[in-house]
């Protein structure tokens, strides 16, 4: 027998919904990481350039608004702080000192990127 209408639950599920952007952001996660680590290799090769910075910020700053969001919240923390201090390094241009936090956030994202089963979910939520 059905329940009374006033005792059904009104709010849907959202889960699918989540697992899909779940999934888009992985994939632009991988995408991202390509390109931070060329960015970054660019960097070290020819200097602090604005547009170099700019395109690399670009990517933190992305990473840094939707990790935790999304169960993320170690990549999330990294990249809030990488993002916090991306503005200083287009001040001060100390690419020395952001180097190390650069390559640790790329680290982390390629530890999402590992963990993750073909659905978006951890191999730790499955096992």
């Amino acid at each position: 027998m059905p329940e009374p209408r006033s005792q059904q639950s009104t709010v849907p599920d959202v889960r699918p919904q989540l697992a899909r952007i779940r999934i888009g952001f992985l994939v632009r996660l991988e995408e991202r990481c390509l390109d931070m680590d060329r960015l970054a290799n660019a960097i070290d090769a020819n200097g602090v350039q604005p547009h170099l910075i700019d395109a690399l910020s670009e990517h933190v700053h992305k990473i840094s608004g939707v990790a935790a969001t999304l169960g993320f919240a170690r990549l999330g923390a990294l990249a809030a702080k990488t993002d916090g201090l991306m503005t200083e390094l287009k001040l001060q241009k100390d690419w020395i000192a952001m180097r190390d936090l650069v390559e640790a956030l790329l680290n982390e994202v390629e530890t999402v990127l590992e963990t993750q089963t073909p659905d978006g979910s951890s191999f730790e939520q499955t096992t």
